[in-house]
């Protein structure tokens, strides 16, 4: 790509903030499906602990 020759040709610095910035891209990525795992984690617990405060309570009443 001409935009690509461009940059290696005539300005570095602009290629390493290039790279920086994919840099940057990716982790946020990374902490995002992190983040998203976490939440589905707790929403898991959540609902194991629902189901475990409402067992006994459905035991009882049948």
């Amino acid at each position: 790509m001409l935009v690509n020759r461009i940059l290696c040709d005539y300005s570095p610095v602009l290629q390493k903030m290039l790279v920086s910035l994919y840099k940057f891209k990716i982790i946020k990525l990374v902490l995002r499906n992190m983040w998203g795992m976490f939440i589905r984690m707790n929403a898991e617990l959540l609902k194991v602990g629902y189901l475990v405060l409402c067992f006994p309570d459905v035991s009882r009443e049948t």
